[in-house]
């Protein structure tokens, strides 16, 4: 079956065996080969994978087309972190990386992440020519039966991976005994955070989770707080002091700190961000995206630091992270990653960051999250969502082209259009619709000093977005 291949935020996703098929990857990756072709002299590729059905095969199938153009690949030789293999493209010198994952969708899901030979995900100008570039072959043209294994070499990236984790969280600031679980979710991350804590610290690590299943535990493997309910009781149950998770691939975090209280996201890269400038007397600004707390904002201008707010999707962020005065990226659903390392975001680098910040604290996440608060105020986000169905399309481009004054009882003072539409209702208040970028759905978040009024307004753009406001 052929498919348009469209790329979103982060990649190529499909469904296995409908749209995501060996035939297409085979496409994309000639696509791909071509492109490397008319624009380096002797370009290499870095391919891995995720646990998912099919992706060891996937990238198997892409290795041969580019084996065939005889450009050399090195083919990592079991499921590995994006993160990792983003690391391996940047410390190898290759032109470009293919990570075949799903992340952090549902099983039936697999996808194709393209990284840059600097370790970000390749642009929008980029992946419009390929997309438009592959609908120039067929199935048929692209069938790959025999290759010469000259041009493929298997590698294990992990090893560099975890010495670049030890220069970013050096383990000399780990060595507090704390007891800790890690729960890869059943993904790619596997004995990686194990590795790292078991070998280089004293701490008691207890791995959760931590074998292959392409079911993932039959939930997506996204880190959140409804996932994670096995880890939250682990912890609580066991009187860990933390918990560690990390979603399919590897570039999304979720922590529990103790006595089983999850982090939120948005609070976690407080603490991070405000624990580079106090506690490790760093200086730099933050990257945040459109969809990202301001609460960050908050703590940069406190310190004479820069903000800089982008559209959704982390490849917006990455050209500000060769800037010197700038720290860290962050996006709200778990995304993280700190200057000098990939401009693309690692869960794991997150995971022991806040590890070190209990470590040298001596005290939990949730003890600093509240001396945050303490002293730069409190703000609450909502999140919300609905199908991006007719009558909900209709409604949100209406918006687009004429925004609306007010939102239920709340006026609008300013319009925003970076990406979807975000509506200030004053100077801390403020309220984003946008289309999500892999699935069909409309997203919604708020954000205020006054955790009701953000759930009031998520709750009244919905309605209105359905058309059953009154």
């Amino acid at each position: 079956m052929e498919a348009v291949i469209r790329f979103g935020t982060a990649g190529w996703r499909g469904v296995i065996g409908e749209d995501f098929t060996f035939a297409n990857v085979r496409r994309l990756s000639v696509v791909l080969a071509h492109w490397l072709q008319t624009r380096y002299e002797s370009p290499r590729v870095v391919i891995g994978y995720d646990t998912r059905f099919l992706s060891e095969r996937f990238a198997e199938q892409s290795a041969r087309v580019f084996a065939r153009a005889r450009i050399p690949v090195w083919l990592c030789q079991r499921d590995t972190p994006h993160p990792a293999i983003s690391w391996a493209v940047v410390r190898r010198g290759a032109a470009l990386g293919l990570n075949f994952t799903g992340s952090h969708n549902l099983p039936r899901y697999s996808g194709i992440k393209v990284i840059d030979e600097r370790g970000g995900l390749v642009g929008d100008e980029v992946t419009r020519q390929w997309e438009a570039d592959v609908t120039a072959y067929s199935n048929h043209s692209v069938i790959t039966l025999t290759y010469d294994e000259q041009w493929v070499t298997p590698i294990d990236p992990r090893p560099d991976y975890l010495e670049q984790l030890a220069r970013l969280v050096p383990p000399e600031r780990l060595q507090r005994r704390l007891r800790v679980v890690v729960d890869p979710l059943y993904g790619s991350t596997r004995e990686y955070l194990e590795s790292y804590l078991t070998e280089r610290t004293p701490m008691e690590v207890e791995p959760l989770h931590s074998f292959k299943d392409p079911y993932f535990g039959g939930y997506g493997p996204e880190a959140t707080r409804e996932n994670l309910q096995e880890l939250i009781r682990f912890v609580r149950d066991g009187q860990f002091d933390l918990g560690l998770a990390m979603d399919g691939d590897g570039d999304r975090f979720g922590i529990v700190d103790r006595d089983g209280v999850y982090v939120q996201p948005e609070q976690v890269l407080c603490i991070l961000y405000d624990y580079l400038l106090e506690g490790r007397g760093e200086t730099g600004g933050v990257v945040r995206n459109i969809a990202t707390t301001h609460l960050l904002d908050r703590i940069a201008q406190a310190h004479g630091q820069p903000v800089i707010q982008t559209p959704i999707g982390y490849k917006n962020a990455a050209p500000y992270l060769w800037r010197d005065d700038i720290l860290v990226a962050v996006e709200e659903s778990a995304g993280f990653t700190l200057r000098p390392h990939i401009p693309d975001k690692d869960g794991m680098l997150a995971c022991l960051l806040a590890t070190e910040v209990v470590a040298q604290t001596g005290e939990p996440l949730t003890a600093y999250w509240q001396k945050i608060v303490e002293k730069y105020g409190p703000l609450y986000q909502a999140k919300g969502h609905c199908a991006c169905d007719e009558q909900a399309l209709r409604q949100y481009q209406a918006w687009l082209r004429s925004p609306p004054t007010a939102i239920g009882p709340y006026g609008v003072r300013r319009v925003e259009t970076l990406d979807g539409i975000k509506l200030y209702i004053d100077a801390e208040t403020w309220l984003l619709v946008r289309m999500a970028g892999t699935e069909p759905l409309i997203r919604v978040y708020a954000e205020s000093p006054h955790r009701d009024t953000a759930r009031r307004l998520v709750q009244t753009a919905i309605r209105s977005i359905r058309g059953n406001d009154g």
